[in-house]
């Protein structure tokens, strides 16, 4: 039985949760007046951060050297203006940074959201997800079991939040109990023995 720690170990979670390149967003920061405006940012994971040094001589450290707990470490050398810096934050976490010629009074910060999306596999033949949309129960029924064993399944919400998990010990039809769920769009994860993943979406009423 493929335990439901391996499903979740599993490198194939990062083929289910990618990066949506085409929603890059650059955001700019001001370098000026001893401080960073904005000083604080939220972006999504794939954005780009532009400093712009107006005025001074300054920097940006965002290394993991002065910040530990930065996932990642950006920066560059210490300039006078005018000059610009940018960096792509590709992961996701909260960062902090800090110009070192003024590190009293010039800080910032960036919370970086991880950005989500799902491959949709709804029209494999394989499978079928009945009623749609479902109330109580969601039934999923296998038409192909030659071809796969699936040994887990799992349900994520729109935040990529894990709201069901359970071991497939056999092909027999499945009957999930979703009745404790809010009505929403929820994806779907079968784990395959030998690795291949089906997925898709339902419809909670």
């Amino acid at each position: 039985m493929y335990t439901l720690s391996k499903i979740w170990s599993s490198a194939i979670i990062t083929v289910l949760f990618l990066v949506n390149a085409n929603s890059q967003t650059n955001w700019n920061v001001t370098v000026s007046n001893f401080s960073f405006t904005p000083a604080s940012l939220t972006i999504n994971q794939g954005d780009v951060v532009i400093w712009n040094n107006t005025l001074g001589t300054h920097n940006v450290n965002g290394t993991t050297t002065t910040f530990p707990n930065n996932p990642v470490s950006f920066g560059n050398a210490v300039q006078s203006a005018p000059w610009q810096y940018s960096f792509t934050f590709d992961i996701a976490g909260e960062y902090s940074y800090q110009c070192n010629p003024h590190s009293g009074s010039m800080q910032g910060t960036i919370t970086v959201n991880t950005v989500t999306s799902i491959t949709d596999n709804d029209n494999n033949d394989a499978i079928k997800l009945y009623p749609m949309p479902a109330s109580d129960y969601l039934f999923i029924e296998f038409s192909d079991k030659k071809a796969k064993t699936y040994s887990g399944i799992q349900l994520f919400n729109m935040n990529g939040q894990i709201v069901f998990s359970k071991a497939i010990e056999s092909n027999d039809n499945l009957r999930i109990n979703i009745g404790h769920l809010e009505p929403s769009v929820y994806f779907y994860r079968l784990q395959n023995t030998n690795g291949y993943i089906d997925t898709g979406k339902i419809l909670k009423k």
